[in-house]
């Protein structure tokens, strides 16, 4: 009976993990860098991280613009020195195929003063978003003006699979690490 118990937990656990769903939704944040320092980034932006299970029960909902992050720097300073160099590269591609952008408009406003680099700039830009994002709404516009500045607008909702990152990790550690 003991081990119908346990095999039954291992079960549920095992079909929550193979459903969870990180989301992340943005809502109208706009930065530009003609503010004061304070005001680059709007306040009234919203960065919502959901963790939902069963591809529908959220169970983690947090706005991360509200989060103070001064506490949390010594620690991730340990861990980044630890983990995340080592596998940032890896972990930044996996993402980079499993993510799904449901929605996703953004707006580039680029000015620089020298007209032909403002130029190479926004086509760099433009052929990077189009790279990473398949089928978004953006929009880079070059503005050719006497000053260096950039504006952005972004409206998203991005999410992936915990299973798509879980098998990633375990593929490179196959690959690279030779467990």
């Amino acid at each position: 009976m003991f081990f119908l118990f346990i095999l039954i937990f291992l079960l549920i656990l095992l079909i929550i993990i193979c459903t969870t769903k990180i989301l992340i939704i943005v809502e109208n944040l706009q930065v530009d860098t003609e503010l004061p320092k304070d005001e680059k980034i709007n306040s009234d932006s919203k960065v919502f991280l959901y963790i939902i299970i069963l591809w529908k029960i959220p169970i983690y909902r947090k706005n991360i613009r509200k989060i103070s992050f001064e506490n949390q720097k010594k620690d991730f300073k340990t861990f980044e020195k630890k983990y995340l160099k080592k596998y940032a590269k890896f972990i930044y591609r996996q993402l980079l195929q499993s993510i799904n952008y449901d929605k996703f408009n953004l707006f580039v406003n680029i000015g620089i003063q020298d007209a032909a680099t403002n130029a190479i700039l926004v086509g760099i830009a433009s052929s990077l978003i189009a790279t990473a994002v398949k089928g978004a709404k953006y929009e880079v516009i070059p503005a050719y003006s006497d000053k260096n500045f950039l504006k952005i607008n972004l409206n998203c909702e991005l999410s992936f699979q915990l299973l798509d990152l879980i098998k990633g990790l375990i593929d490179y550690k196959k690959k690279y690490i030779n467990v």
